[in-house]
């Protein structure tokens, strides 16, 4: 199925509805998402029969998880309360909207023309090419594990503290058995050098 994922952008969230259930949004006066806040974070065909196995899919539990994700190109967050997912048929003749609730999830109208556009890739950043990207194999071991070394390790930190991300603040993942290749394509959500250029 194709499957697009939208997250909240914190900067635009003056009512702090990141990461709050449904019925917070409903007392702070939207009776459906905020589309203007959202930005598309994912868009591809995923092999899933339903919504828990989206949710599943998205949630990063361990590093097997990690490093799928990141080859499939999704720098967002783990799928969490107040994100929305949306579902289309093959033709994408019509989309289903779905907000990720505290337990499950709640279909919703989403007025996705309305949110916040993505930026244009012209800037894009790739790890492979930048010098803060750190490789590091132990000896005997067949996979390098690639991490971010840029200076401003504190703001790598607090993003991950603040968007409660799981694993070690740096980390990029592992590489394939006896490869140098970076194993992702485009720097992560949290990488220093995108703030200079949003």
């Amino acid at each position: 199925m194709k499957v697009t994922i939208y997250q909240i952008v914190p900067e635009l969230d003056s009512h702090h509805l990141l990461f709050m259930d449904f019925e917070y949004f409903l007392k702070s006066g939207y009776i459906n998402p905020p589309a203007e806040i959202y930005q598309l974070v994912f868009q591809d065909d995923i092999s899933a029969n339903n919504l828990e196995d989206i949710y599943r899919i998205f949630n990063r539990v361990s590093e097997e998880d990690t490093q799928f994700l990141e080859k499939i190109g999704y720098t967002g967050r783990s799928l969490s309360i107040s994100d929305v997912v949306e579902i289309s048929n093959s033709n994408n003749s019509k989309s289903t909207f779905y907000f990720c609730d505290r337990i499950g999830f709640r279909k919703i109208l989403f007025e996705r023309e309305h949110r916040r556009k993505r930026k244009s890739n012209k800037n894009q950043i790739r790890c492979a090419d930048c010098s803060y990207c750190n490789e590091f194999r132990k000896i005997g071991n067949s996979r390098s594990e690639f991490r971010c070394k840029h200076p401003e390790q504190d703001y790598i930190i607090d993003y991950f503290l603040k968007h409660r991300m799981s694993k070690s603040p740096g980390f990029l993942g592992f590489g394939k058995a006896w490869s140098h290749s970076v194993p992702v394509k485009t720097s992560p959500a949290w990488c220093p050098l995108k703030k200079r250029i949003s």
